[in-house]
């Protein structure tokens, strides 16, 4: 470790004597022999004026040096708020490492912004605005002319003028920044900093840093389903063949037949799927290393919908990386499923916990999840996770608390867990449902065939589906554009606006829904059951969908395929 950063230790909330912290920690600096380390900085916040005092005279005159008020004239030190720190941050990380300062990992390079005094920083280019009339007779721009020279005003009399508000700039600036690191990936700039003189613009530039750091960090603990990375271009040492024969004919047709050998060992395979833009920096490792052990080009292109990932190379080993990366592919969706189930249920169940002082805690989200989902099954135990140390949650000790949020949101349940109102619980209907889930993940060999979906309906059919379920023989009452089945939404603003009808009280209904879409395809008008999976099969497929690149719809053709998980009641 080449530097070090301290607060000034103790003088805030502690209360400690300011000049006592100062001699203590000057004797304990003086005092360390360093073997690496060659930079100490104290930070001292400029609005605390009595430390700076204290440490301005401590530092200038030493340990045993009067404190004066000729030494309180003195300027005060460069006191060191570049925000450098020892964390090694992911990209896209915000840090606050000192009061009014914020930096912001962007690839390699450090993106700072501060308030302070411009001219005293010590760097290659010192970028500022200007006013409309792109005067430098006034604040940071008559610092800089002083201390640079008229040859900065002659300078900039040919570069122009803006009226912009503080967070535009801000965000033209800092994507600036951004734009630089993704395209030119640059090697020898670290640190880009921005010293607002105006302390009151400080807030626009950090707004600003979080919008952009989307671009850089996911969402939760787990990798970012934006997160840039790197697929690195592996260097394959090629083959060489030399080629001896007796007249050029025999090297030319020799030399043919080897091209051709080779070009029917070679392949290009283009896998194109959406889950592939959810590909974090961990697939890219893996990507990365698929390409270094098979010796097979992978070119990834995340461009949303239209993702797709090139593999290049022998046959044999394409086929081979085909296969590993569509075993990816499955495991992404099925994660993505899982959030996605899991931000639902968030919605309406929320597990419990109490600490030790006797606060009530919320599980994270995929705990919730986790919990819920133990629980319908009846298990008697889960292992869960609480502040990253790992525990057996009992659910026959029945000690968390299971609150339901839709219907009963301020009502908690207690602990023996009483039926929540809105939940259906229909044993027979979920017996079916479970059978046929089992069903498809035999048949179709992979578990990614469930999703949280929505149905509106009318007051009039509440009862009916609670006992006995969807019933497909109503396909066409409200629309049958894609199928005589039962219709399911992705987004429940759809089931809401159109199909929730309102009782005579105004109050609406709407189910989350559990749906077997299992592997489905396009749908059409008038298809009594799903199309087969091929022209002379009778494998069909398990539901249709309105659109294959981007569906909002669901439509299944067993009744057993649905379980109405939660009514929904709202105006």
């Amino acid at each position: 470790m080449a530097s070090v950063v301290f607060p000034a230790i103790g003088t805030g909330n502690l209360g400690f004597p300011r000049d006592v912290v100062a001699r203590i920690m000057l004797t304990e600096i003086q005092g360390f022999k360093p073997t690496n380390l060659q930079e100490v900085t104290v930070i001292v916040h400029p609005s605390d004026e009595e430390s700076v005092q204290h440490f301005t005279s401590i530092f200038r005159h030493g340990v045993q040096g009067p404190i004066t008020k000729e030494a309180h004239r003195h300027d005060m030190p460069k006191i060191n708020i570049s925000g450098k720190s020892s964390h090694n941050y992911n990209s896209g990380f915000i840090a606050s490492p000192s009061l009014g300062v914020h930096t912001m990992q962007l690839g390699q390079v450090t993106l700072e912004v501060s308030s302070g005094d411009i001219t005293k920083e010590k760097t290659d280019a010192i970028v500022n605005s200007s006013n409309q009339t792109f005067s430098l007779k006034a604040g940071v721009s008559k610092a800089i002319l002083d201390t640079a020279g008229v040859e900065v005003e002659q300078e900039c009399k040919h570069i122009g003028q803006g009226a912009a508000k503080p967070a535009d700039v801000a965000d033209a600036m800092i994507d600036a920044v951004v734009d630089f690191v993704k395209k030119k990936k640059p090697v020898h700039v670290k640190l880009v900093k921005f010293l607002i003189f105006q302390t009151n613009m400080l807030a626009d530039f950090h707004q600003s840093m979080i919008r952009r750091s989307e671009f850089f960090l996911g969402e939760s603990s787990e990798s970012s389903i934006d997160e840039e990375f790197v697929m690195v271009d592996e260097e394959i040492e090629p083959v060489v063949f030399q080629l001896c024969g007796e007249t050029t004919k025999d090297l030319r047709e020799a030399k043919d037949m080897i091209n051709s050998l080779i070009l029917r060992e070679h392949v290009t395979i283009p896998i194109r799927d959406p889950a592939i833009a959810h590909f974090t920096r961990e697939e890219g490792e893996t990507l990365n290393a698929v390409q270094r052990e098979l010796t097979v080009s992978v070119q990834l292109e995340k461009k949303g919908q239209d993702s797709v990932i090139t593999l290049e190379g022998l046959t044999r080993d394409v086929h081979t990386a085909e296969s590993r990366i569509r075993d990816m592919i499955r495991k992404v969706e099925r994660n993505e499923t899982r959030r996605n189930e899991a931000f639902f249920i968030s919605s309406v169940v929320q597990w419990q916990y109490q600490e030790n002082g006797g606060n009530i805690k919320n599980f994270d989200m995929l705990t919730n999840y986790d919990l819920e989902q133990a629980y319908r099954k009846r298990q008697p135990s889960v292992r869960i996770k609480i502040n990253n140390d790992e525990y057996e949650a009992d659910l026959t000790r029945k000690e968390a608390t299971r609150r339901g949020i839709i219907a009963a949101a301020q009502n908690p349940l207690p602990s023996h867990w009483e039926d929540m109102k809105g939940q259906v619980q229909n044993s027979a209907l979920w017996k079916n449902y479970m059978i046929k889930k089992e069903e498809l993940e035999d048949k179709n060999k992979h578990k990614n065939n469930e999703k949280l979906l929505f149905h509106g309906t009318g007051p009039d059919k509440t009862d009916q589906i609670n006992n006995h379920g969807f019933n497909r023989s109503f396909a066409g009452m409200n629309g049958a554009m894609y199928g005589n089945g039962s219709y399911f939404a992705v987004d429940p603003s759809y089931s809401a606006q159109g199909y929730s009808k309102p009782d005579t009280k105004g109050h609406k209904h709407m189910y989350l829904v559990r749906v077997l879409v299992g592997d489905f395809t396009q749908g059409k008008p008038g298809l009594p059951v799903p199309p087969a999976k091929s022209s002379n099969s009778a494998d069909l497929y398990n539901s249709v969908t309105d659109n294959m690149t981007n569906p909002t719809m669901f439509v299944i053709f067993n009744d057993v395929q649905a379980y109405p998980e939660y009514l929904i009641t709202f105006q």
